[in-house]
């Protein structure tokens, strides 16, 4: 009840993905708790005591000791914590080092995949089996039933009896409602002044929001191509195929299917109702269809010194094919670091700025094959903050 007052709660807000984190995370940690504190001076601290500790660990758990018995609560919020695990910003070690500091302090990880799906040992850490995960979805009924509400003050015209069909396509995402009052704004411009947004306007809305909503349901969709190493990319295939055209009675899910589904429920893409699993919204749904029926020309095909090293090199046979492209461009930069975006573009075609996620993913699972092999030609190193390196042995 103590920390209800927001005066005696000091919150330090850390990007793993900051230079500086990437560097020396728990350095960066003490740092900017101590320049937070500084700044605000919420608390006394004796400083001389703090700096005669050379680990920033113990730094850090000096100053969150003082604000405990001073009645103050550290809040650390550590965001893009997936780059600690899948570029090991961290040692299992460091790891563990963070695990007493819970006891002086809230540390709230954010993640874009439950921590079990990034780094299966890291993630075994005792930091972890004190954390609580909480899966951030989809938006309750009556949360965006008062989101829509809230635009009838700018938008008078709304009719009522829209606010269901609205729910109904938004699928209650933060990013859908958001961008429901530019859509509204729009359609509000091709009307005749005055005229309610009707039943009879509903489809144009429909038209514009999925527009609107092609950044998220593209980011979406390349999630859903990289599914983590324990479940079967075939089965996660499977289950939008059959989502895109109808929802899937849960009778019908078979136990293979369990981890897919559960894990297209923890991104957000699919929900339950009336027995019945389906995708979040239709507009996404018409956004796969189109997909699945539109050929996909943007990427080229391999080039033939891939192929034919799939081909003729025994390494490659058992590999999928994007894995054996990554191996084969590695091997040709062997000793180089080669970074997530000079992978991006010259292995996966796309653009630099393309979220690192499927990289990371198939480097891991590249690194799995590679310890399978009967005989090893190569192990493949980190470089933190950097990229990765090819080491043939």
């Amino acid at each position: 009840m103590r920390f209800q007052d927001q005066n005696r709660v000091v919150v330090v807000l850390i990007d793993c993905n900051w230079p500086g984190a990437k560097q020396n995370l728990l350095a960066y940690l003490a740092d900017r708790l101590r320049e937070e504190i500084e700044e605000q001076k919420p608390f006394r601290v004796d400083w001389n005591q703090v700096n005669q500790e050379v680990s920033a660990s113990q730094q850090l758990r000096l100053l969150a000791g003082e604000a405990t018995q001073q009645g103050f609560r550290i809040v650390m919020l550590l965001n893009n914590f997936d780059a600690v695990l899948q570029e090991e910003l961290l040692s299992q070690v460091e790891l563990n080092e963070l695990r007493p500091l819970t006891t002086e302090l809230a540390l709230v990880v954010a993640t874009r995949q439950p921590l079990h799906d990034i780094d299966q040992e890291l993630a075994s850490s005792p930091l972890f089996n004190v954390l609580r995960p909480l899966f951030v979805g989809l938006l309750e009924h009556e949360a965006a039933a008062a989101w829509i509400a809230a635009y009838r003050q700018d938008f008078p015209e709304l009719a009522e009896k829209l606010t269901e069909p609205l729910i109904e396509i938004t699928g209650g995402h933060p990013f859908l409602l958001a961008r429901l009052r530019e859509t509204l704004l729009e359609v509000q411009k091709m009307l005749p002044a005055g005229k309610r947004i009707d039943r009879a306007d509903f489809a144009l809305i429909e038209l514009r929001l999925a527009e609107h909503g092609r950044l998220l349901f593209e980011s979406l969709a390349q999630t859903l191509e990289a599914p983590p190493e324990r479940i079967a990319g075939q089965a996660v295939e499977t289950l939008l195929s059959a989502l895109t055209d109808n929802p899937v009675p849960v009778k019908s899910i078979t136990p293979d299917q369990n981890a897919a589904i559960n894990w297209l429920i923890n991104q957000a893409v699919v929900v339950y109702r009336e027995q019945e699993y389906r995708l979040f919204t239709p507009l996404f749904a018409s956004f796969l269809r189109h997909r699945r029926q539109t050929p996909d020309t943007s990427r080229p095909a391999p080039s033939t010194r891939i192929i034919t090293r799939v081909e003729t090199d025994n390494s490659y046979t058992r590999l999928p094919r994007m894995e054996a492209d990554l191996l084969s461009y590695l091997r040709a930069h062997a000793n180089e670091v080669v970074s997530p975006e000079e992978l991006l573009t010259q292995v996966w075609k796309l653009p630099a700025a393309t979220s690192p996620r499927r990289v990371q993913e198939a480097i891991r699972r590249l690194r799995n094959h590679l310890k399978d092999e009967a005989e090893p030609i190569g192990v493949i190193e980190n470089e933190r903050g950097q990229g990765y390196r090819f080491v043939p042995l």
